[in-house]
Protein backbone atom coordinates (compact mmCIF):
# COMPACT_ATOMS: atom_id res chain seq x y z
CA UNK A 1 0.00 0.00 0.00
CA UNK A 2 2.52 2.63 -1.09
CA UNK A 3 3.23 4.75 -4.14
CA UNK A 4 5.81 2.14 -5.15
CA UNK A 5 3.47 -0.84 -4.96
CA UNK A 6 -0.29 -0.35 -4.97
CA UNK A 7 -1.05 -4.08 -4.79
CA UNK A 8 0.79 -6.99 -3.22
CA UNK A 9 0.42 -10.65 -4.16
CA UNK A 10 1.04 -13.08 -1.28
CA UNK A 11 1.62 -16.77 -2.10
CA UNK A 12 2.13 -19.88 -0.03
CA UNK A 13 5.78 -20.11 -1.07
CA UNK A 14 6.42 -17.19 1.31
CA UNK A 15 4.55 -18.56 4.34
CA UNK A 16 6.21 -18.79 7.68
CA UNK A 17 4.76 -22.26 8.11
CA UNK A 18 2.82 -23.30 11.21
CA UNK A 19 3.04 -27.01 10.36
CA UNK A 20 5.48 -29.33 8.59
CA UNK A 21 3.59 -29.67 5.32
CA UNK A 22 5.46 -28.37 2.28
CA UNK A 23 3.65 -25.88 0.07
CA UNK A 24 6.52 -24.26 -1.78
CA UNK A 25 5.81 -25.33 -5.36
CA UNK A 26 2.91 -25.75 -7.74
CA UNK A 27 2.75 -29.54 -7.30
CA UNK A 28 1.83 -28.92 -3.63
CA UNK A 29 -0.82 -26.35 -4.57
CA UNK A 30 -2.27 -28.69 -7.21
CA UNK A 31 -2.39 -31.54 -4.68
CA UNK A 32 -4.26 -29.33 -2.19
CA UNK A 33 -1.64 -29.93 0.53
CA UNK A 34 -3.14 -28.94 3.87
CA UNK A 35 -0.29 -26.59 4.81
CA UNK A 36 -0.70 -23.18 6.34
CA UNK A 37 1.29 -20.30 7.68
CA UNK A 38 1.43 -16.54 7.91
CA UNK A 39 2.98 -13.72 5.96
CA UNK A 40 4.92 -11.08 7.90
CA UNK A 41 4.14 -7.72 6.26
CA UNK A 42 4.69 -4.03 6.72
CA UNK A 43 1.68 -1.79 6.27
CA UNK A 44 3.43 1.26 4.78
CA UNK A 45 0.42 3.58 4.88
CA UNK A 46 -2.53 3.46 7.30
CA UNK A 47 -5.93 3.14 5.65
CA UNK A 48 -8.49 0.82 4.12
CA UNK A 49 -7.18 -2.29 2.35
CA UNK A 50 -8.91 -4.83 0.14
CA UNK A 51 -8.01 -8.51 0.63
CA UNK A 52 -8.87 -10.96 -2.14
CA UNK A 53 -8.42 -14.51 -0.79
CA UNK A 54 -8.09 -17.32 -3.38
CA UNK A 55 -7.36 -21.02 -3.67
CA UNK A 56 -6.16 -20.62 -7.29
CA UNK A 57 -4.25 -17.58 -8.62
CA UNK A 58 -6.13 -14.93 -10.61
CA UNK A 59 -4.82 -16.12 -13.96
CA UNK A 60 -6.42 -19.55 -13.42
CA UNK A 61 -9.75 -17.90 -12.45
CA UNK A 62 -11.45 -21.06 -11.19
CA UNK A 63 -13.74 -21.42 -8.17
CA UNK A 64 -12.19 -21.95 -4.75
CA UNK A 65 -13.75 -25.43 -4.56
CA UNK A 66 -12.92 -26.46 -8.16
CA UNK A 67 -10.64 -29.26 -9.27
CA UNK A 68 -8.51 -28.63 -12.36
CA UNK A 69 -7.98 -31.08 -15.21
CA UNK A 70 -4.44 -32.19 -16.00
CA UNK A 71 -2.77 -30.37 -18.88
CA UNK A 72 -2.74 -32.40 -22.08
CA UNK A 73 -0.01 -30.35 -23.72
CA UNK A 74 2.46 -27.72 -22.68
CA UNK A 75 5.50 -25.91 -24.00
CA UNK A 76 7.32 -26.55 -20.70
CA UNK A 77 10.27 -28.91 -20.39
CA UNK A 78 11.83 -30.52 -17.34
CA UNK A 79 15.26 -32.11 -17.68
CA UNK A 80 14.98 -31.58 -21.46
CA UNK A 81 11.73 -33.59 -21.64
CA UNK A 82 8.18 -32.30 -22.25
CA UNK A 83 6.32 -31.70 -19.02
CA UNK A 84 2.70 -30.77 -18.25
CA UNK A 85 0.95 -29.98 -14.96
CA UNK A 86 -1.06 -32.73 -13.36
CA UNK A 87 -4.65 -32.44 -12.18
CA UNK A 88 -5.52 -30.01 -9.39
CA UNK A 89 -7.48 -31.27 -6.39
CA UNK A 90 -10.66 -29.50 -5.40
CA UNK A 91 -10.92 -28.23 -1.82
CA UNK A 92 -14.43 -28.55 -0.35
CA UNK A 93 -14.36 -25.22 1.49
CA UNK A 94 -17.54 -23.62 2.78
CA UNK A 95 -15.99 -20.45 4.18
CA UNK A 96 -12.86 -18.32 4.17
CA UNK A 97 -11.23 -16.90 7.28
CA UNK A 98 -8.73 -14.02 7.30
CA UNK A 99 -6.58 -12.82 10.19
CA UNK A 100 -4.68 -9.54 9.99
CA UNK A 101 -2.90 -8.72 13.22
CA UNK A 102 -5.50 -9.48 15.90
CA UNK A 103 -8.53 -8.89 13.65
CA UNK A 104 -10.30 -12.02 12.39
CA UNK A 105 -13.06 -12.00 9.75
CA UNK A 106 -14.94 -14.83 8.01
CA UNK A 107 -17.29 -15.22 5.05
CA UNK A 108 -19.24 -18.13 3.68
CA UNK A 109 -18.60 -19.03 0.05
CA UNK A 110 -20.70 -20.44 -2.77
CA UNK A 111 -19.48 -23.26 -5.02
CA UNK A 112 -18.83 -20.86 -7.91
CA UNK A 113 -16.92 -18.16 -5.96
CA UNK A 114 -13.41 -17.67 -7.35
CA UNK A 115 -12.38 -15.53 -4.38
CA UNK A 116 -13.65 -13.96 -1.19
CA UNK A 117 -13.14 -10.27 -0.55
CA UNK A 118 -12.63 -8.44 2.73
CA UNK A 119 -12.00 -4.74 3.42
CA UNK A 120 -10.19 -3.74 6.59
CA UNK A 121 -8.89 -0.49 8.07
CA UNK A 122 -5.27 -1.03 9.04
CA UNK A 123 -2.82 1.04 11.04
CA UNK A 124 0.70 1.65 9.73
CA UNK A 125 3.32 -0.82 10.95
CA UNK A 126 4.41 -4.46 10.98
CA UNK A 127 1.83 -7.21 11.27
CA UNK A 128 1.00 -10.74 10.15
CA UNK A 129 -1.57 -11.92 7.62
CA UNK A 130 -3.01 -15.42 7.55
CA UNK A 131 -5.88 -16.85 5.49
CA UNK A 132 -7.63 -20.22 5.61
CA UNK A 133 -10.15 -22.26 3.66
CA UNK A 134 -12.54 -23.96 6.10
CA UNK A 135 -14.49 -27.14 5.28
CA UNK A 136 -17.85 -28.33 6.69
CA UNK A 137 -16.05 -30.15 9.53
CA UNK A 138 -14.38 -26.83 10.49
CA UNK A 139 -10.97 -28.17 9.39
CA UNK A 140 -8.76 -25.40 8.05
CA UNK A 141 -6.03 -25.26 5.49
CA UNK A 142 -4.13 -22.27 4.25
CA UNK A 143 -5.48 -20.21 1.35
CA UNK A 144 -2.58 -20.26 -1.10
CA UNK A 145 -3.07 -16.78 -2.61
CA UNK A 146 -4.02 -13.40 -1.16
CA UNK A 147 -4.00 -10.15 -3.14
CA UNK A 148 -3.83 -7.00 -0.99
CA UNK A 149 -4.58 -3.52 -2.34
CA UNK A 150 -4.68 -0.11 -0.68
CA UNK A 151 -8.04 1.54 -1.43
Amino acid sequence: GSDHQKETWLTCIDWIRDNNLDTWDQSHVLAGVRGSGYWPVEIAVAGKYRFEVRRWPREVNKPITAALPAQTKSDTTLNSKPWAMGAGKGIPAIKVKLKVGQEIVEKSIADNDTFTEFSLDLPRGNTQIQAWLINKDQKAQGAYYVYVKKL
